[in-house]
């Protein structure tokens, strides 16, 4: 949820933005001299953090010293602030990094008094709470990169708003959303730079993949069924959802060719707080408890570096996943729930969707999916991968973090 401000108040922010950035630029080189840069990374959820590569890099230079900061998801649901966060504080302090919750026993953090950032990266654009609000950095050296790939076609939104327009650096995800914000944002793109996507960089690393698919007792095709979270207009901008339509289907199939395919469960973040609105707490819960314990399933709600790595197929509505599962190189299903898919979309993200194996329109699609997995088919490969080549790829010959890292390197290390 994005804080309502009046168009005099935004002019004037986005209009004085330069001219506070380069004060603190020119603070932050004078501290590099003799200090590590302090770097802060703003998360509000473990399952949309996309910045692993990034944040080792600024840890193992001894110029920088980089830290978490877990800040409430604001606006959504009052009652679920707090999971999000105790989940998200465990996984980074699983992972051995400098972590700190923005909130303990209701009292908030006050960044600036006490963790005193030099650089604060953001990593959503949306549902950040007041006090963590891009407003209140201005005069500290601010980035922002998607945690997704930009789907939509409301530039207004993705390419020209306060975010875009506030920060010191807007890392751009495609040459194709690098010129629209070129063309639309109100500071005609001046702090924007193209260098790829960062949350593509485990996948072009070739890691270890680890299994985390349940033993079935025997070989089946591993399918990703990965569910979004806008459903029943709730969400009036990207109303792509096809969970309701296909919520009991995903069990029939799963039920139907149980010795030749097991299913992972996948959903959005923000998909289960949708249903307890609508379905109600028990019956939510049911539905994800059901996914956990079926002999051929499993509920998967963190990560899914690995369970891409390690799967066959994916079926989804989710919009990065149009992207990111490119670099899978394994058939995917694009999942409708009666609309339209071209409505919202901007031209890049429908060219990526007629890259995968088919389109899901009803019930019939999706077996025919399920089937052709199970032969070991895949008519895409070969566009699929020009596509990924030609639209995709960060530049340079590295990484989206390495481009990004160097980029801030070279503007703090004169």
């Amino acid at each position: 949820m994005r804080m309502s401000i009046t168009p005099i108040i935004e002019w004037y922010l986005i209009n004085t933005a330069q001219q506070h950035l380069a004060s603190a630029l020119k603070r932050s080189q004078r501290k590099a001299v003799d200090k590590p840069v302090k770097v802060i990374f703003f998360v509000l959820m473990s399952s949309t953090w996309k910045f692993d590569k990034l944040y080792e890099l600024f840890s193992q230079d001894s110029r920088y010293q980089p830290m978490i900061l877990v800040c409430p998801v604001f606006g959504f649901c009052d009652n679920n602030e707090q999971p999000f966060i105790e989940e998200t504080y465990t996984y980074f302090q699983s992972k051995g990094y400098h972590v700190q919750k923005a909130i303990e026993n209701g009292t908030f953090v006050d960044v600036k008094k006490q963790l005193n950032p030099d650089i604060i990266v953001f990593t959503n654009p949306y549902l950040n709470h007041p006090k963590y609000d891009i407003k209140n950095y201005r005069n500290t050296l601010t980035i922002y990169t998607q945690y997704g790939y930009t789907i939509t076609d409301k530039f207004d939104i993705t390419c020209d708003g306060l975010m875009e327009n506030l920060v010191w650096r807007y890392y751009t995800d495609t040459p194709y959303i690098h010129k629209i914000t070129l063309q639309k944002s109100r500071r005609k793109g001046k702090n924007a730079v193209c260098f790829g996507f960062s949350g593509i960089d485990v996948f072009l690393n070739n890691p270890k993949k680890y299994d985390g698919w349940k033993d079935c007792g025997g070989k089946r095709c591993r399918i990703i069924w990965g569910p979004h979270h806008t459903i029943c207009n709730y969400n009036t901008m990207l109303n792509k959802s096809s969970f309701l339509e296909y919520s009991d289907f995903m069990f029939e199939m799963a039920t139907k060719y149980h010795d030749k395919i097991q299913i992972a469960f996948k959903p959005h973040p923000l998909l289960k707080h949708r249903l307890e609105i609508i379905w109600g707490k028990e019956k939510t819960e049911k539905y994800y408890d059901r996914w956990a314990h079926l002999s051929n399933g499993q509920l998967e709600t963190g990560g899914y570096v690995d369970l891409f790595l390690t799967s066959d197929a994916i079926m989804h509505d989710s919009g990065s996943f149009i992207f990111e599962y490119l670099f899978i190189d394994k058939p995917a299903l694009y999942l409708t729930n009666g609309s339209q898919i071209e409505t919202d979309l901007n031209s890049l993200a429908v060219s990526a969707i007629s890259q995968c194996y088919d389109i899901a329109r009803d019930e019939k699609d999706i077996e025919n999916f399920i089937i052709s997995v199970i032969e070991g088919k895949d008519n895409k490969r070969e566009v699929r991968n020009k596509f990924l080549t030609e639209n995709l790829m960060p530049p340079n010959g590295l990484t989206a973090s390495e481009n990004i890292f160097n980029d801030i390197t070279t503007q703090i290390f004169r």
